[in-house]
């Protein structure tokens, strides 16, 4: 099998079909009467990254792609995650968070699940266990 994304050590069978890269600002506005707003820039806010794609792997029943793929990524859920990609882009960074892991199927359709996930990258990552 050709290597594609992994997420923490779980090889996705395909990469994912879309990817988005959000980056945003805290930016505050503080309006004047008369005249444009003052803007107060309070740094970055995390960066988040979104996949989505289907986890399918001929060969295998969806009880075998749920043992395989599914259950072991929903449980990286709010744990760092060491993400790489086929090309590199998201190699090295290694304080992303999983904050949404969401698997949809049919229960008598096709033998695969449609993903999404999403992930927050910070300048560190701490988990707190309570």
């Amino acid at each position: 099998m050709e290597l594609t994304w992994n997420i923490d050590g779980i090889n996705l069978p395909q990469d994912p079909s879309t990817i988005q890269d959000k980056a945003s600002g805290d930016v505050q506005a503080i309006r004047s009467p008369g005249a444009l707003p003052i803007m107060i820039s309070f740094g970055s806010q995390a960066r988040i990254l979104a996949i989505d794609g289907f986890i399918y792997q001929k060969g295998l029943s969806k009880s075998q792609l749920e043992t395989t793929y599914v259950t072991p990524l929903r449980n990286k859920m709010a744990t760092v995650c060491n993400i790489t990609s086929t090309d590199g882009t998201y190699d090295g960074l290694d304080d992303w968070i999983m904050i949404k892991c969401d698997m949809m199927s049919e229960p008598a359709g096709p033998l695969y699940y449609k993903y999404r996930m999403e992930f927050k990258l910070g300048s560190e990552a701490n988990i707190i266990s309570i």
